[in-house]
């Protein structure tokens, strides 16, 4: 799993690189964030990170799995007339590399503008 920045020559940590990708929704969207609910220390891992307004959330969760098994995946939902709503996915890619991890969040905040209407 990627390590939190810290020390010449380690790499951005997930959580670090997805609130830089994603400064756009509370910068220029009204969303609250992020909230971030970091990874146990054992497998599987998962850390999220996820932004949220009155009428939606959005969530980047990062699974580090079995056998190599990681991948990013983002969802939104919409809030309904209960305050609740089903899941929708946005984007899912599997994260083997640091390369790999940047671009699929590239990949997933391109799908985040183009479900907000965003050119």
């Amino acid at each position: 799993m990627m390590r939190d920045a810290g020390q010449v020559g380690e790499r951005p940590s997930f959580i670090e690189v997805t609130t830089n990708r994603l400064s756009f929704l509370p910068g220029d969207h009204g969303f609250a964030g992020p909230r971030i609910q970091r990874s146990w220390d054992r497998i599987p891992a998962i850390t999220r990170v996820g932004y949220s307004r009155s009428d939606m959330t959005i969530d980047v969760i990062h699974v580090v799995g079995f056998m190599g098994e990681n991948y990013v995946e983002t969802r939104c939902r919409h809030k309904d007339t209960n305050g609740q709503g089903d899941w929708m996915a946005l984007g899912s890619n599997t994260t083997h590399t640091g390369y790999q991890l940047r671009r699929a969040l590239e990949l997933q905040a391109q799908a985040i503008h183009s479900h907000l209407g965003v050119k």
